[in-house]
């Protein structure tokens, strides 16, 4: 709700609290694929409150993880598929400001 207020520095530390929260949890119970399911949700709604502030790279990186946590956990497909297409975007966004070849 923050994030499409347009209210983007609470949504950032309430999604970082969120992500610290589900890591803890996550840190605590590894084989917890509930645990997992709810860092990955974090780290990809972490990630686009950075995209709508223009910090792609970081963007990038919460979004990346969150679609390798879901690839390792056997995650829905349509959660997979909703991560791959964050990620491609963040990268998008990426190689438009930075150039092609760019994200590595």
């Amino acid at each position: 709700m923050l994030q499409w207020q347009g209210r983007h520095d609470p949504a950032e530390r309430l999604m970082r609290d969120a992500v610290g929260a589900a890591g803890a949890a996550a840190r605590a119970r590894p084989d917890d694929h509930r645990a997992l399911a709810l860092l990955a949700h974090a780290e990809q709604h972490l990630g686009k409150v950075l995209l709508d502030q223009g910090s792609d790279r970081r963007a990038w990186s919460c979004l990346r993880r969150a679609l390798a946590i879901r690839i390792a956990t056997g995650a829905p497909a349509d959660e997979v598929l909703s991560s791959r297409v964050a990620v491609a975007s963040a990268a998008a966004r990426l190689e438009r400001r930075s150039g092609p070849g760019y994200p590595p």
